[in-house]
């Protein structure tokens, strides 16, 4: 899963110096790529809740997101200080929602940096 992880990102910013297109969003990337992003950090955040679900023991102190730190770094490692001051008081699909909107905007401003190498390098 952490090979999928690398990937959702990496490919779309080889895609980024190979995108000939007009910018989406600021991104040099196609709509499509922008959606599949979305959707493939749908499917990793869900396969991931999946993994935990299955591991998850009632007398133990299990998190999901200390389980998947480093599968789903993008979305754990910038939204640990708000999970962390909130834990007690958030859902679980209040917390899911918001690693996943984290990842997405922590993936928008690498793929924004990466549009703005490309246009800064004549692209």
């Amino acid at each position: 899963m952490a090979i999928f992880s690398v990937l959702i990102l990496l490919i779309p910013i080889i895609r980024i110096f190979e995108y000939r297109g007009k910018d989406n969003y600021g991104l040099k990337l196609s709509k499509n790529w922008i959606i599949s992003i979305i959707i493939g950090e749908l499917v990793l955040l869900l396969l991931a809740w999946i993994d935990y679900s299955r591991i998850v023991q009632a007398d133990s102190a299990n998190d999901f997101y200390w389980y998947n730190m480093f599968v789903y770094y993008r979305g754990i490692f910038p939204a640990s200080p708000l999970i962390s001051k909130f834990d007690s008081t958030l859902s679980d699909s209040t917390l899911l929602i918001i690693i996943y909107v984290t990842a997405l905007i922590v993936d928008y401003t690498i793929l924004l940096i990466f549009s703005g190498l490309k246009k800064k390098l004549g692209g």
